[in-house]
């Protein structure tokens, strides 16, 4: 863990770049993440982010490899 995790930097980012989206027309965004990466999942699905898909061994990993998960969200005003 970073000294910046858990500081709620990540969701002001987020808010703000969806905000930004939806000022620019977009409707719904996408993000892909790690499968490891529990901490961001959480963030997105908290913010409204449902998984939609996955990308089974897309990221290399130690001792293999590791799926990355897609994720969609509407964009509401």
């Amino acid at each position: 863990k970073t000294e910046n995790q858990g500081r709620g930097l990540g969701l002001l980012l987020l808010d703000h770049l969806m905000k930004r989206a939806y000022q620019l027309n977009a409707r719904e965004c996408f993000l892909e993440l790690r499968d490891s990466n529990r901490p961001a999942y959480r963030l997105y699905e908290n913010y409204g982010f449902n998984e939609i898909g996955r990308r089974r061994d897309y990221y290399p990993a130690v001792g293999g490899r590791e799926d990355a998960v897609v994720m969609a969200c509407t964009l509401f005003e």
